[in-house]
């Protein structure tokens, strides 16, 4: 009984979180060249590190660089419409009480908009939304759950802008 007790305290103690989303997870075809490097302006500041790493992290663009692209270089302008909802704090104080067996939830809604320029000409929008609701326990504090969240925009944005065929590496004649 005693082993019983501390197997199930230890589980609960390692558990992770669960998180559903509405946007599938992309693959992305990595045997084709990089894409050009693209510079990234958002609308949010806190939120365009976040996104520039992200970006980074698809693996796709030869590199992401922060601030306005150059005449002859591709720019990408991100807007960004975020909404969070986390647990209420008496269902805060419940799980607590409970030694977190209870799990807490939270919803993330996002909603970004890719605007792809060069030149001062804008090329194509892309528009994603992705709906995000996860619980977690007493360890599990949601960070895999936004990563993904984030993860998965910027991972369909890249798909997208490498199967347009709209970001063109220029080659260099000797």
């Amino acid at each position: 009984m005693k082993f019983q007790c501390s197997v199930l305290c230890i589980s609960l103690l390692l558990s992770g979180c669960a998180a559903t989303h509405t946007l599938p997870p992309t693959e992305l075809r990595y045997d084709e060249s990089y894409l050009p490097p693209i510079h990234v302006m958002t609308d949010d500041p806190l939120k365009g590190g976040e996104i520039r790493n992200s970006l980074r992290a698809t693996g796709m663009f030869s590199d992401v660089i922060s601030g306005q692209p150059l005449v002859d270089s591709y720019g990408v302008r991100v807007s960004v419409e975020q909404k969070f909802n986390h647990a209420s704090f008496p269902l805060v104080l419940l799980s607590a009480a409970t030694l977190f067996l209870i799990p807490l939830s939270a919803e993330a809604d996002s909603k970004l908009g890719f605007t792809l320029i060069k030149g001062g000409q804008v090329l194509k929008r892309y528009d994603y939304r992705n709906q995000t609701q996860s619980y977690f326990w007493l360890f599990g504090r949601g960070d895999e759950a936004r990563e993904e969240h984030m993860r998965r925009i910027t991972r369909s944005f890249a798909r997208d802008a490498q199967q347009d065929g709209l970001l063109v590496v220029d080659e260099v004649v000797q």
